[in-house]
């Protein structure tokens, strides 16, 4: 694949005139695909890549493109979206306005948190029975590097943790930084539909974003930690090693010389489980237990109720 330089994001008040002209071209078939312009002379002009496209169905009202950063001539990058909404303290919504989004087809969600904590399941049952626009970020991972794992007889998540590799493999590093590249590129690019309410269904490694990207989904989505308890932290690092799933271990991973890569990864990933966990507690703006958010003793209903319970009382006051 090739790879693409990405650009900052944008001041998006001091561009007001540029994205008026880019709503005035061609891409409102594409209401929440970031795009990155080139502004000459008050012209703005739009390269989209030929070289790559993500395609996604699944009620989507969007279609994602990868694209070519243009570079004008004083050598400035700009990264526009073709919907932009207010920004908004999501931490201080009230009941209210949470009842208000979803009966106006406004609310943007975004579950973050460990694998196996639910965010799949919940992102799949609000999208196929309460009607929310969904995307998998995982799964425009998986599809951006599909050939490549074809031609490596890889497929699925598994597949995908064969092709990441462990942090002791000599393709790790490189693989890491791809994934990532990737990973920030997508979820920079997607912000809520205007019309429609939405959820994210983020990657584990959405924490090692870049602090603009994090900046931006925290001013766009009402982000829930699914959050693990020790019993589910046990679980995963049981499960981790029976079932490999790729996974970004940034700088959590050391060896040293009296162990075995396998013995230092056992060591080391308790560490990264730790840090994740306290990376998204600092993300999100309320946090639902993982106990909860993996019971399927509740319904879709039940599971925005809950939510709902965690937003701050009409005094003001964020409940617990």
């Amino acid at each position: 694949m090739d790879d693409l330089e990405l650009p900052s994001i944008a001041a998006y008040d001091s561009h007001a005139g540029t994205l008026h002209h880019f709503r005035m071209l061609c891409f409102a078939a594409f209401p929440v695909v970031g795009i990155p312009l080139a502004a000459d002379n008050q012209r703005c002009n739009v390269y989209a890549s030929q070289r790559n496209s993500w395609a996604r169905s699944r009620q989507c009202a969007w279609v994602r493109r990868s694209v070519n950063v243009v570079q004008n001539k004083v050598g400035h990058h700009h990264l526009i979206t073709s919907s932009l909404k207010s920004s908004k303290d999501w931490g201080q919504i009230r009941a209210k306005d949470f009842d208000d989004l979803i009966n106006n087809g406004q609310l943007p969600l975004c579950l973050v948190g460990m694998s196996n904590c639910g965010k799949s399941h919940w992102s799949e049952q609000l999208s196929n029975f309460k009607g929310f626009n969904r995307v998998c970020v995982d799964d425009e991972i998986e599809n951006a590097i599909r050939p490549e794992l074809e031609s490596l007889g890889y497929a699925g998540i598994s597949g995908m943790a064969e092709w990441m590799g462990y942090p002791f493999d000599d393709r790790f590093a490189s693989n890491e930084k791809r994934y990532l590249k990737l990973e920030e590129e997508i979820t920079a690019g997607i912000i809520p539909s205007e019309n429609s309410n939405f959820v994210l269904d983020t990657t584990g490694s959405v924490v090692y974003l870049g602090s603009q990207t994090l900046s931006q989904l925290r001013s766009s989505f009402l982000i829930v930690h699914l959050a693990a308890t020790e019993d589910v932290l046990e679980n995963m690092k049981k499960s981790y090693f029976e079932t490999p799933k790729p996974v970004v271990w940034g700088d959590s991973y050391n060896s040293l010389d009296s162990e075995t890569p396998l013995d230092s990864l056992r060591r080391c990933y308790d560490g990264l489980l730790q840090q994740r966990y306290k990376r998204y507690s600092q993300l999100a703006h309320i946090a639902v237990p993982a106990s909860i958010s993996l019971s399927r003793d509740i319904d879709v209903d039940q599971f925005l109720e809950i939510i709902r319970s965690k937003l701050v009382s009409p005094a003001g006051v964020p409940r617990s």
